[in-house]
């Protein structure tokens, strides 16, 4: 089934993006979407994955998603069904080795910040592909709140699991945006992302680089709203 969809979704790419998949590079975003669920797994096990309560569950169909933006549209070029007992990097290899298959050359991708994991990083600098991964802020002190300095957004590198053995360090932009007033929103936003191949990107174009993220989270509601129950 998984295949027929793919195969659908690219049979809908306009001809112009397939004239086009090998000359221009092409920026991506992946995504990852969790749909509560309350009963039994159909088959096995493994379609169940587990994660933080939602909806009054802490069971989930997941899916992941890549998509292209061409002309202003935007085009789901691949998904995947993301199993109980797989990593993150095995999700995105799958997704990348679509793109890979249907000859797109990419420039850059932009994932969700559930892909914001060590092998995540390791897999696309493996396969030299720019990237911005959101971090997610939790606590309330330390961590990676304690780069939220200064008045500047600026470039630095962070440590994952400081001073244990699975200690990783990456490349990371710090965003610092004012509000001023936009949605009723005053004073300032931290926003922090690990990166890579970014450097030639000047700080103030990385955080509207990555809210254009291709309207994900709104196809996304436009689907809970239209899906059959």
């Amino acid at each position: 089934l998984e295949d027929q969809l793919n195969a659908a979704l690219q049979d809908l790419l306009p001809a112009s993006v397939l004239r086009g998949r090998k000359r221009k590079g092409w920026e991506i975003g992946i995504d990852l979407v969790d749909l509560p669920y309350h009963g039994k797994p159909a088959q096995i096990p493994e379609e169940i994955r587990r994660g933080a309560a939602k909806s009054g569950t802490t069971h989930f169909h997941s899916y992941a998603t890549l998509a292209i933006v061409h002309n202003n549209q935007r085009y789901e070029v691949a998904l995947t069904f993301v199993w109980a007992d797989e990593s993150m990097d095995q999700v995105v290899d799958r997704l990348l080795d679509h793109a890979r298959h249907l000859g797109l050359r990419l420039r850059r991708a932009y994932l969700d910040k559930g892909f914001c994991r060590r092998e995540v990083f390791t897999l696309l600098r493996q396969r030299r592909l720019p990237y911005l991964i959101p971090i997610p802020v939790k606590g309330k002190a330390g961590g990676i709140r304690q780069l939220f300095t200064g008045r500047q957004s600026y470039r630095t590198t962070y440590t994952f699991n400081a001073d244990k053995p699975q200690a990783y360090t990456t490349d990371v932009i710090v965003i610092r945006r004012y509000s001023k007033g936009r949605y009723g929103r005053h004073g300032s936003e931290w926003f922090v992302y690990a990166a890579y191949g970014m450097d030639a990107v000047p700080l103030p174009q990385i955080f509207d680089l990555y809210r254009r993220r291709f309207g994900m989270e709104s196809g996304y509601r436009q689907m809970h709203q239209t899906r059959a129950r």
